[in-house]
């Protein structure tokens, strides 16, 4: 189905795009997290050896993708640093409440099964790759975000893929960069840039100065992981494929099959006012726990 374009009048209608992807770079960096740590780490817990050498290579390669969405994360705070505002650290709580992303955008902390590894798999897939999501992760509420680039307030755009919100900032960028000029949309401060010297991170991590920068910044967070058209085997999509189709053959091999724990789905510290699809975390030391986990 042909999308929408996404309209960039102005520089605040940038700023509302990249606060947006931060803010979905650090949500996915947080799920694969919660999966990787979901997983088991000894045949004590009833995995052989065959199993357990599977499950530590598939937990190694979730932390480096999670590694990657740190460097997702970086390049898109610089880009907000680049046109002058501040680095965006925010996110909403999991799981994140229906219309805050667009429908397809759906971010839970889930334990590493099946139906996980189809969303993470969802997320990342290509622009024009037309997969269903994972069960259970799906939009609990139909609703449509739309928008109106006429506004003065910057508007919230549907998009199918998260490679289609970075196509879209970087239309953005090209088309103020010929309305206002390079050195008016760059006028932020390069020193208030995170660059490869202070952040060891998995790739290219430069400061934003000008268009060519920022393109290049765009096309490694696309190519490297959300909604490449020629992905390569080491995209995020190809490398969760990978996982899910020798997830499955473990699964046929031995029904019984769980390299996870049965840990909490949307957990949260708090008792929630609107409990559906959380977890409320009572017990005292597990509570305890997790308010450390919150406060690092």
């Amino acid at each position: 189905m042909e999308e929408p374009d996404i309209i960039v009048p102005g520089r605040e209608e940038l700023a509302y795009l990249l606060t947006e992807a931060a803010e979905i770079e650090h949500g996915l960096m947080c799920n694969y997290l919660y999966a990787a740590f979901s997983l088991k780490s000894s045949v004590d817990e009833g995995l052989s050896e065959e199993e357990l050498a599977a499950v530590r290579r598939w937990r190694s390669t979730i932390f480096t993708v999670s590694r990657e969405e740190m460097l997702h994360l970086a390049i898109v705070n610089n880009l907000l640093t680049a046109i002058g505002w501040k680095a965006h650290f925010f996110r909403p709580n999991f799981p994140v409440s229906p219309g805050y992303h667009p429908p397809g955008v759906n971010l839970f902390l889930a334990p590493f099964d099946e139906d996980t590894l189809d969303h993470f798999v969802f997320m990342e897939r290509p622009e024009g790759v037309d997969l269903p999501d994972g069960a259970g992760f799906g939009p609990t509420a139909d609703y449509v975000r739309v928008a109106n680039p006429e506004r003065l307030s910057p508007s919230a755009y549907d998009y199918q893929t998260v490679g289609h919100l970075y196509r879209g900032i970087r239309d953005g960028l090209e088309g103020l960069c010929e309305k206002l000029g390079e050195k008016q949309l760059f006028s932020g401060d390069r020193e208030a840039q995170v660059t490869a010297d202070l952040a060891q991170l998995p790739g290219e991590l430069e400061a934003i100065t000008d268009l060519a920068s920022a393109l290049r910044g765009i096309a490694a967070i696309v190519e490297q992981g959300e909604g490449s058209p020629g992905h390569t085997e080491e995209s995020h999509y190809h490398r969760f494929c990978e996982i899910r189709d020798e997830y499955k053959a473990f699964k046929a091999k031995n029904p019984d099959f769980a390299p996870a724990r049965p840990v909490a789905r949307n957990p949260v510290m708090y008792k929630p006012p609107i409990p559906a699809g959380k977890i409320h975390i009572s017990e005292p030391a597990a509570a305890r726990v997790l308010d450390i986990g919150n406060c690092v």
